[in-house]
Parts: structure tokens; C-alpha cells; sequence
């Protein structure tokens, strides 16, 4: 059975908490900007395809705190990837 070594996990679960916390505290505009960036790749089409400026879609990123949000799923990604390739490369 596969287990992260306990020096990694804290990290791992702190990166992953903080991720939740970030979003829990998303109202439904917010967090319909984040999905529609994700999506479509670029504010000026959510903007467009909600109807509204392209400053409501960056106001509604900002307060979502976006951009601290992607770094911190980047480095959850980048940490994980890692651990796993570790695990890959021991000897069965």
C-alpha cells in the first residue's frame, strides 16, 4: 500500500487545506469566474459570454484570489508529481 513519507505528508495536506480553504470562501459569482476562466481560457470571452466587462470578471477573480489559488494548485501538482515519481522508481 502506497503512503506519502510523513516528512512530505504535512505539506501535502497543509497545500491541499489551504487550496479548500481558498474556495470555500468563493461567493457563486466568484466561483463562476474561476470555472469559465478555466474553461474558456481567457477573461474577455467570460466576459463576454456572462454578459458583463471584462473589469466585473477581473473583480470577481481578484476577490477570488485567483491567482494566489493557481499557484498553490501548481505547487500541490508539482509536489505530488514528484512524491509519485519517487514512488515509481523504487524497486518492487
Amino acid at each position: 500500500m502506497f503512503s506519502f513519507p510523513s516528512t512530505v505528508l504535512p505539506a501535502i495536506n497543509a497545500l491541499a487545506n489551504l487550496l479548500f480553504s481558498l474556495r470555500s470562501g468563493w461567493t457563486c459569482e466568484q466561483r463562476e469566474a474561476v470555472v469559465l476562466v478555466s474553461k474558456l481560457a481567457s477573461q474577455q470571452k467570460v466576459a463576454n459570454y456572462l454578459g458583463i466587462s471584462p473589469a466585473a470578471v477581473n473583480q470577481r477573480l481578484r476577490g477570488a484570489n485567483y491567482s494566489l489559488y493557481l499557484e498553490g494548485k501548481e505547487a500541490l501538482g508539482q509536489l505530488l508529481e514528484r512524491e509519485l515519481s519517487a514512488f515509481a522508481a523504487i524497486p518492487k
